[in-house]
């Protein structure tokens, strides 16, 4: 299996999620409509950037 660096789009995002997560987590940002824990924010980017080299062409 050859695995393949994420592309700068799907990098972005995860980055966004992960800032997102620590920001509602220090409760630096609220985001009351959304009902999502700080903990599946960081999660949802860290496996963003597990499953990125696995799948061809993201």
């Amino acid at each position: 299996m050859r695995l393949t660096p994420p592309s700068t789009a799907v990098w972005t995002v995860a980055l966004i999620f992960g800032l997102l997560g620590f920001l509602v987590r220090f409760n630096v940002l609220r985001l009351p409509g959304l009902g999502i824990e700080s903990f599946w924010l960081v999660g949802i980017g860290f496996l963003l950037l597990l499953i990125a080299p696995l799948v061809k062409g993201m």
